[in-house]
């Protein structure tokens, strides 16, 4: 998610998520990892924090809990 204050930032969702971020790769970035494929990402660069291919800014998915029944 882009922040145009990354120390605040910072600071708000450790205090939410009781801990500091997994990852300081650089900068203008800081990382938590929850699970193998989803995390949070903070960011003060339009161009790391910027939309996924589709388009969208953030993406929250989760499978369903039993197959869909079919048509």
């Amino acid at each position: 998610m882009l922040t145009a204050d990354l120390v605040a930032a910072e600071d708000w969702y450790s205090k939410l998520l009781g801990r500091s971020p997994d990852h300081r790769p650089m900068d203008t970035l800081v990382q938590w990892e929850f699970f193998a494929q989803g995390g949070l990402m903070l960011s003060t660069s339009n161009e790391i924090a910027g939309r996924d291919p589709d388009g969208n800014l953030i993406t929250l998915a989760t499978p369903p809990a039993r197959p869909f029944p079919s048509a």
